[in-house]
Formats: structure tokens, sequence, C-alpha cells
């Protein structure tokens, strides 16, 4: 019996210890801390895939506007509707480029080269309010 309670006695010694109490509120810190910053990547991955489907959609959804709208209107030919596609493709790069490029040089103040991406069919009224402000 002297034994079991001298065990106990040890064992309470070292769950009361000073140093005991310090490593295990470090160790609950750096949990809690690990824990917050993974919480805080995976939401960072998911607001990314969120924006990579957004954009997906964009893009799918303005080639298939640019498509019907050809589909609707008279003579139109293979050649056109590549071409059509080639633009649309190409107009929502640049798009995404130009908001990127904007992004960085806002949040992150770096002062980027000017870009050559133009769009090649300025044929919403946002397109056509930059293209005038280019020939300003």
């Amino acid at each position: 019996m002297k034994l079991i309670q001298y065990q106990a006695n040890v064992l309470w010694d070292n769950v009361t210890s000073i140093d005991t109490i310090q490593t295990y509120k470090q160790a609950l810190t750096k949990t809690w801390n690990l824990l917050k910053e993974t919480a805080m990547l995976l939401l960072m991955l998911f607001l990314l895939v969120v924006v990579f489907v957004v954009w997906v959609w964009h893009i799918g959804f303005s080639v298939g506007w640019k498509f019907r709208r050809w589909m609707e209107s008279p003579n139109q030919g293979p050649e056109k509707l590549v071409l059509i596609t080639i633009k649309s493709l190409s107009n929502s790069f640049a798009k995404a480029f130009i908001w990127v490029k904007d992004l960085v040089e806002k949040k992150l103040g770096l002062e980027l080269p000017a870009s050559n991406f133009k769009l090649l069919n300025p044929d919403s009224r946002e397109e056509k309010i930059g293209s005038e402000k280019e020939s300003s």
C-alpha cells in the first residue's frame, strides 16, 4: 500500500509542478495557433476554388452568349465561329490578366510594366469605355 501511495504522490507532484503547467500551457497555445492557421489555409483554398469556378463559369457564359448571338445572326460560317470563339477566350484571359494586374498594383503597391493585352472586339459598353480611355 505504501508503494501505491508513494507512486500517487510522485505523480501528483509531477502534475502540479510549475514546469508541467508551463509546458502544457505552451502546448495548448501552440496547438490553438496551429488549428487557427490550418483553418485559415483551408478557408483560403476554399475561396480559391470558388473564385476559379466562378471564373470558369463566366468564361463559359460569355462564350455561350456570343455563340448564341452568332447562331441567331444570318450568314455566319464556321470560320466566323472559330474567330468569335478565339476572341471570346482571348478577351476573357485579357480581362483576367488586367484584373490581376490592377489587384497587384492596388493591394501590393507594385508597379508592373505596361502590358500588350488588348480586348479584340469591344462589343460591350465597358470595353468601349476602356478603349475610349486608351485613345485619349
